[in-house]
């Protein structure tokens, strides 16, 4: 009773953080207009399989009690792929945690879509390497127990950048027999701080292929991390070392100018060697600071979209788009409609 009731307290304080701006959830189908644009856009992105988006933790708690809806929307949208979060301390601790996870896991199956599950993207486990392993664990209890097929995950992602950790970066935890931090002037070269932490995120990488065993596992890769490679300022980092462990790659290319997007992702689309090795991710929420095509008017976005397809599809390294995130995207896809509404 306690773990049903510290969930709902869970939900409860999500709920309060919806009220302070987030929306409840939307179904694309009761607005014509929000429909039709929908439409357009899987015409757009939806050639390729693995056109996808990210839905973070606020969108999945939004559409807690509606996760059809989430599921139907993806769908109009020409979404095929979508990276869940899998929080394994909540799967472990709540099991209506795992009860609203198959929920949603259904419902985008229903609906053909494929679903990863995000395993972390905590930068922890390049310094614990047992918690690489403890979460690959529980990932597999979890798809054990799932009462039949449809409820388990397709795939794994993980989001590991060796960068993330730097000298700012909080010291809480972190063994003194791991001194590395990230340093963009003095950290380069082979077996210096920067390369060590590469090793780690490679290692990490290499031992959830092996815990996972065969799942399908995809990894986020800086395209920084690949020309700092070339350049011989690291002596791992390269396609083919992550391509070892991982069936694709997502390559963060954030920018609001699709011949940025395109700039940034051109290395590992034409460097990698399996067709459909490559996944570009677009950022389509603001949150974080990054260069964004968050709040760009629906028919730039669409032009946008349009000319990164249309360039990459050149190269059959290339898989797909993935938005980044799904709630950013619909914010998108709404852009007008409501003063539309208003003005009638």
């Amino acid at each position: 009773m306690r773990s049903k009731t510290a969930f709902f307290i869970l939900i409860i304080i999500y709920g309060f953080l919806f009220s302070l701006g987030a929306a409840g959830p939307l179904k694309f189908s009761d607005n014509p207009e929000l429909h039709k644009r929908a439409i357009t856009l899987s015409g757009i992105t939806g050639e390729k399989t693995a056109s996808g988006t990210y839905i973070s933790e606020m969108t999945f708690e939004r559409y807690l009690a509606a996760p059809e809806a989430l599921a139907s929307n993806c769908a109009f949208a020409g979404i095929k792929e979508v990276i869940l979060p899998f929080r394994t301390q909540l799967y472990l601790t709540y099991p209506e945690y795992a009860q609203s996870l198959i929920k949603q896991i259904k419902g985008f199956h229903e609906r053909g879509i494929s679903v990863s599950a995000l395993l972390s993207d905590d930068i922890s486990l390049l310094y614990r390497t047992k918690r690489i392993e403890n979460i690959a664990a529980a990932f597999s209890k979890f798809q054990k127990e799932a009462d039949d097929g449809i409820a388990r995950f397709d795939a794994v992602s993980l989001d590991i950048l060796p960068d993330s950790l730097r000298t700012q970066s909080r010291s809480s935890g972190i063994p003194k027999s791991f001194p590395w931090r990230w340093n963009d002037k003095s950290g380069w070269g082979e077996s210096n701080s920067n390369d060590m932490l590469m090793k780690a995120a490679l290692n990490c990488i290499g031992n959830a292929r092996i815990f996972l065993r065969d799942t399908p596992l995809s990894a986020t890769v800086k395209p920084s991390y690949f020309e700092d490679y070339k350049k011989n300022r690291l002596s791992c980092g390269s396609i083919s070392d992550f391509m070892m462990s991982c069936e694709y790659l997502i390559i963060p290319a954030y920018s609001d100018n699709p011949d940025t997007v395109l700039k940034l992702s051109n290395t590992a689309l034409r460097e990698c060697v399996p067709d459909g090795g490559i996944a570009i991710c677009v950022k389509t929420d603001g949150r974080a600071g990054a260069l964004s095509f968050a709040g760009m008017d629906w028919k730039l976005f669409c032009s946008a979209m349009k000319s990164i397809m249309e360039k990459a599809s050149s190269q059959k390294s290339f898989r797909g788009i993935i938005f980044s995130d799904y709630d950013g995207l619909e914010k998108i896809l709404m852009n007008g409609l409501e003063n539309n509404a208003q003005k009638k």
